[in-house]
């Protein structure tokens, strides 16, 4: 068995734990969706997709442990659960994954040291915010993960971003810098359409590699003055950690 399909459990009400077995790779839409009773889920290493309201209304579902395999979690897998209501304010981190935001989102955010991912529509419309500074652990920026930004004025990333996903900041109409590290290799479809990017700071010799992975990315490449800096003098990174974790 490699995944659970959609409406599996849908409103067990009775049920109280799960044990999904090692070899699991998805746990379909809508599976545990209203299951009041539940209490405990193990999740096991293998799986990788918890997809749309998976555990939505699991009303007793406090605590969950994230496997670090995991590569999607659907923005409405956890809603109505303990697990994600009682979480604190601020960036809601699985496993060193940055899942969401929550709350009313501060003008200036720093992803603290040890998020290695951000995750697909983490940031989506948060319309305050205005400068984003992600931090060195940081590896992957998802899918559409600050689409709509529309106040998002700069982006620094961190030396260790190897790829941005697609629609990563579609629509930030303000955005009009970004900090490109050398880590970067891979830049997904609209990935800054929409945006107003006017400098790009790049690691000295690495402008035309940026410019290549940059074509068709959105950006008007003529418009943009590429700033290169030698690495000593790159932005450094503050460790600030998340305001509110779920682990």
């Amino acid at each position: 068995m490699t995944g659970i399909g959609g409406y599996a459990f849908h409103r067990c009400k009775r049920l109280t734990s799960v044990t999904i077995p090692e070899g699991v790779r998805w746990i379909g839409a809508e599976v545990f969706n209203g299951c009041d009773g539940l209490k405990a889920v193990t999740l096991p290493d293998s799986l990788t997709h918890i997809h749309y309201e998976a555990f939505r209304d699991c009303h007793n579902l406090a605590s969950v442990t994230i496997p670090e395999n995991i590569e999607y979690i659907d923005e409405t897998a956890f809603v109505g659960t303990p697990f994600l209501d009682n979480a604190p304010d601020g960036l809601v981190v699985f496993s060193g994954i940055a899942y969401r935001w929550k709350g009313e989102c501060p003008e200036e955010v720093k992803i603290a040291e040890g998020v290695t991912r951000i995750f697909d529509k983490a940031f989506e419309r948060r319309g305050r915010l205005k400068s984003v500074t992600i931090g060195n652990s940081v590896t992957n920026v998802g899918a559409a993960a600050f689409h709509g930004c529309g106040g998002l004025t700069s982006v620094t990333l961190g030396s260790r971003v190897a790829s941005i996903g697609d629609r990563a900041f579609y629509a930030c109409f303000n955005l009009s810098a970004v900090s490109i590290p050398k880590s970067l290799s891979s830049i997904g479809k609209d990935a800054f359409r929409g945006s107003r990017i006017e400098k790009i700071y790049v690691e000295k010799g690495d402008a035309e590699r940026i410019k290549e992975l940059l074509r068709g990315k959105g950006i008007d490449l003529d418009k943009v003055e590429f700033v290169e800096h030698d690495d000593e003098s790159a932005v450094s990174f503050v460790e600030n950690p998340a305001n509110g974790q779920a682990k």
